[in-house]
């Protein structure tokens, strides 16, 4: 059931259509002056759909301004989020948004709760709008947990995703399970909660997670459930929550754009009062 990839046209994945992100965009918005930060492993910022989004960025590892992705999973994150209305590729939930990149986690895609709290921190000190978090652990840490509650304080929308800990109940991992963030769960492309995602009191909404296709920093297959072929230099498809934060992240954007004065809370309601029941 998933759309074919056309090299000579811009690409919609089905997650992007299944939020109706196409709606907003036959209104007129699509992100256009709104600051997005993705922390994460980095972003792949000379990527050929990231690179016209991409502001600033921070490196909590290294202490530099320098958030070059050497893993790949933030670029993904990115591409699902924001890639470029720029008829290549996949275009992305919110496609003209300001992106800001923070790298706190390593080439291994770990990282410690010290870096992760610093790079809140900082997307919080450049005034972004909506924070995604594609990340998470089992144990809670008093910096994140302090690092979110002062960037809600300060007005941004934090979405988390929520885990790949299910399918058990109360399986969802922090940040996620803060109040200050809202925590996404993964459905597929049947709208079912995906068997994987974490479940629990905290999870508020749900999104895309399975076979999401997103920008990544390579040469990559794209291994449908039909096959695999090829699908060009920049693009990959995954499962997980990490998947769906974006979306949803993608999502507060676009309702910032179209209510600039909206309070955090006030997106956040939006998003649980017009989501689908499943």
């Amino acid at each position: 059931p998933y759309p074919d990839f056309d090299p000579d046209n811009e690409n919609i994945d089905w997650g992007v259509s299944a939020i109706n992100a196409p709606t907003a965009w036959s209104a007129g918005y699509t992100g256009k002056g709104i600051k997005l930060a993705i922390i994460d492993t980095g972003v792949a910022y000379n990527h050929i759909d990231l690179k016209d989004r991409y502001i600033a960025g921070y490196n909590a590892i290294t202490g530099s301004n320098d958030p070059l992705d050497d893993h790949g999973h933030g670029t993904w994150c990115a591409g699902i989020a924001c890639a470029s209305a720029n008829d290549i590729g996949y275009k992305g939930v919110a496609p003209e948004v300001d992106l800001y990149g923070v790298k706190v986690l390593n080439s291994q895609g770990s990282g410690t709760w010290a870096d992760v709290a610093a790079g809140i921190d900082w997307a919080t000190q450049q005034g972004v709008d909506v924070i995604s978090m594609s990340l998470g652990g089992g144990e809670p840490d008093e910096a994140v947990e302090s690092a979110c509650a002062n960037a809600w304080a300060r007005g941004i929308v934090i979405i988390v995703a929520a885990g790949n800990n299910g399918p058990g109940l109360d399986t969802v991992l922090y940040p996620a399970k803060y109040s200050s963030c809202m925590a996404v769960a993964a459905i597929d492309y049947q709208k079912y909660v995906a068997y994987f995602s974490s479940r629990g009191a905290e999870v508020e909404i749900a999104a895309p997670g399975v076979g999401v296709t997103g920008c990544w920093p390579g040469k990559h297959l794209d291994m449908y459930g039909d096959g695999a072929h090829f699908v060009g230099d920049w693009w990959y498809w995954a499962n997980g929550t990490s998947g769906a934060c974006p979306h949803i992240a993608g999502a507060a954007c676009l309702v910032k754009q179209w209510y600039p004065k909206a309070t955090n809370q006030e997106i956040r309601d939006f998003l649980n009062n017009n989501a689908e029941d499943l």
